[in-house]
Parts: C-alpha cells; sequence; structure tokens
C-alpha cells in the first residue's frame, strides 16, 4: 500500500522531477520517520515548517532527478564542504593568512572537491563561468575566516561533529519509549572554560525574527546543538551563531559575512570574539552586535541573552522537539505550511495543495523570555 501511496503521488504530480531514494519502506510510518525510534533536527525543523513536506523528504524519502542545472542548495553546500576543509586542513595556521596565500588554498580545495559525483553539474563545461564565480566566492568565504580567527581568541577543536555515537546523542523519553536525537555540529570553537557553536546556513539569516521561529520550532536548530554540546563538554556556553553562507553572488570583490545568532552579555567575551572593539570602534564586523559609547558595555539587543534565558531557550528547543515527535507518533502529517515555505519547499512542483492561503499559517505572537521559562526540558 505504501509503495502505491509513493507512485501515485509521483505520477499525479509530475513524476518527471521526484524519485523515492529507496524502494523497500517500512508500511509503518512511524519507522518511517524514527528508524530504530532515531531522528534528527532537521526532520523536527522541516516537520514544523510543513509536516506534509516532512513526510515527502523523510518518510517517503523522495529525493530529485538530477539535472544539469545547479541548485541554490547544491552551491551552498559546495561553499560549506570549502569552508569546513579550509579550517581542518589549516587549524595552525587560521588567522595568519595573506591574501595570496587564502587565494592559493582556497582554490585547490574548491578544485579538489569539485570532482565529487555531487558536484558534477558544476564541472559541466556549459557552467564554467558559474564555478569560476562560485570559486570566487569561496575565497570570500574563507578570507572571512581568517579574518574572524585573527582577531578571536576562541579556536575551532570540533568540525562536523556528530552527536549520536561517543559525543552523546539528545535522550528523550515520549509515551515509555526512548528516542535518540542526532545531528551535525558544524563547529565547535573553544577558549578557556566557554564554548561557542557555529552553523554554516546557505540563505540569509536575520535575528528580527529570532526568537519568533524558535517559538513555532521552525528554527531550534543552535538551541538544540548548544543543549548537546553542553552534555558532552564540562564547559560554559557564550553563544550559538548562524554563518551565512551567500548562495546568489557576483564577481564584486566585497564580503557581508558575519556571524548572526544569540550569546551571552558579557563584555569581556564579547571582546575575545572581536579584538578590534574599543570605544574608539564600537561596531564589530565580525558578530552581530556594538558596544556603547564607552566601549565597555554591549548595546541593547534582542539577541543577546543572559546565562538563565539562553538556558530556557534550550530547555524550550528540547521541549519543541519533544512536541513534535509527539504529533508525528500520532500520524498527523497534513498540509500545514508555515508563512512563506511554500515558496521555498522544494515539494511545491508536486504539492496539490501549495500556496493555498487558507492553510498557511500566519501566526502572530509576542515572544517574551519568560514564555520560554514555564516550559522544562526533563
Amino acid at each position: 500500500e505504501l509503495q502505491l501511496l509513493i507512485k501515485n503521488t509521483l505520477i499525479k504530480n509530475n513524476s518527471l522531477f521526484f524519485k523515492p531514494k529507496q524502494n523497500n519502506l517500512p508500511i509503518d510510518y512511524r519507522e518511517l520517520f524514527f528508524k530504530n525510534n532515531k531522528t534528527s533536527i532537521s526532520v523536527v525543523e522541516k516537520y514544523n515548517k510543513c509536516p506534509k513536506s516532512a513526510f515527502y523528504s523523510s518518510a517517503l524519502k523522495l529525493v530529485k532527478v538530477e539535472q544539469d542545472k545547479i541548485e541554490a542548495n547544491v552551491i551552498g553546500t559546495f561553499i560549506h564542504e570549502v569552508g569546513e576543509f579550509f579550517i581542518r586542513e589549516n587549524k595552525d595556521k587560521l588567522g595568519t593568512f595573506t591574501n595570496k596565500e587564502i587565494e592559493y588554498v582556497a582554490n585547490e580545495i574548491c578544485n579538489r572537491i569539485s570532482n565529487k559525483e555531487e558536484y558534477i553539474s558544476i564541472k559541466l563545461e556549459e557552467n564554467k563561468f558559474i564555478f569560476d564565480i562560485l570559486t570566487l566566492e569561496c575565497i570570500r568565504f574563507c578570507s572571512f575566516i581568517n579574518l574572524e580567527q585573527n582577531v578571536s581568541k576562541f579556536k575551532p577543536t570540533l568540525t562536523e561533529q556528530y552527536f549520536g555515537g561517543n559525543f552523546k546523542p539528545i535522550e528523550l523519553t515520549i509515551n515509555n519509549k526512548k528516542y535518540t536525537v542526532t545531528g551535525f555540529i558544524d563547529r565547535v570553537d573553544e577558549y578557556d572554560n566557554y564554548y561557542r557553536i557555529i552553523d554554516y546556513k546557505t540563505g540569509n539569516v536575520t535575528n528580527s525574527k529570532g526568537k519568533d521561529l524558535l517559538y513555532y520550532g521552525t528554527k531550534i536548530q543552535l538551541f538544540v546543538y548548544a543543549g548537546a554540546v553542553k552534555q558532552n563538554l564540562n564547559k560554559k556556553l557564550f553563544g550559538a551563531f548562524y554563518l551565512p553562507i551567500k548562495n546568489s553572488f557576483s564577481r564584486e570583490n566585497e564580503s557581508n559575512y558575519h556571524l548572526s545568532g544569540f550569546f551571552i552579555n558579557n563584555i569581556n567575551l564579547v571582546k575575545l570574539c572581536d579584538s578590534n572593539l574599543s570605544s574608539e570602534n564600537t561596531k564589530s564586523k565580525i558578530l552581530n552586535c556594538a558596544l556603547n559609547k564607552n566601549g565597555e558595555t554591549v548595546r541593547k539587543s534582542p539577541n543577546i541573552l543572559s546565562e538563565e534565558e539562553f538556558e530556557s531557550y534550550i530547555n524550550y528547543s528540547m521541549e519543541i522537539v519533544r512536541k513534535t515527535i509527539q504529533n508525528i507518533e500520532k500520524g498527523f502529517i497534513d498540509y500545514s505550511p508555515f508563512e512563506n515555505f511554500c515558496e521555498l519547499c522544494e515539494f511545491n512542483r508536486i504539492c496539490k495543495k501549495a500556496y493555498d492561503e487558507n492553510i498557511i499559517r500566519n501566526e502572530n505572537y509576542e515572544i517574551k523570555s519568560n514564555n520560554y521559562q514555564e516550559l522544562k526540558y526533563e
């Protein structure tokens, strides 16, 4: 019956664009989402953006049919991987590279990983112009990493860290069943007794709705990662940041990269992330923050939290994971896109209710710190 459902879904909507990633799927829908009672943060976030989209990708395992066209997510993944190699292979030299050295190293990494099967479309002759511009963007990305490391005391200790093996996963007990939540953390930086999380994210990342998106469960990744690292490292959390990756770029020689996220209100730790900050230079080119005129306090901003607030956000994100798993267990996989998700969803071509205003969740909620403190993670 499940195989027939997949076949009918593709035939009715447009089988030219998608195919099942695997043929023999289990009949129990819970096994589709939770193999061996295991799930990931990306599945949870996608479910909260739209349960039906999560069903297509995480349960039915539909993947796009390969085409010669370069998709935006492939570009983002490519830049992400270049940055990962740049850090992992040059840890001892980060922050000391000259522009010429960065250009040479980034070019070499680009040429090396572009031979991988998943990037075959990038190396096609007709896409040479795009590959050249992509390489320039990779150079800019590596240049920012080098700049950021030049002014920061926080240094990368973990890259692409999987929490689910020796690095303990998050475990939740729901209806007397134990669930394991796993994921890959792009980067963990440490200094003295503190750590910070950095997650590379394709596209635009805005702080203006950060707390709202956390509340609705569509952006909980940073806080869940922070919780995962906390239970594995005996250190204190300073902050959790996205490093947005540009997947639309030009030949202009400019860089708008910066760390965007949430962090503890501690002027000393902020300056350890950007040693250029002072009373003469109050706006950071590294973090999404600024100092007051005296240079001794951080200017008030919604993304600056107390330690107690940060802890409550982590607890709240865990509760979101719990409630999401409960909803999936109940079998709710209906069409319910959050705000403009249909525009971004890779399945909008086969979704019969894409852009249906009657089912779109345009929700409004005033987020305050105590909203999160009311929920606790056991």
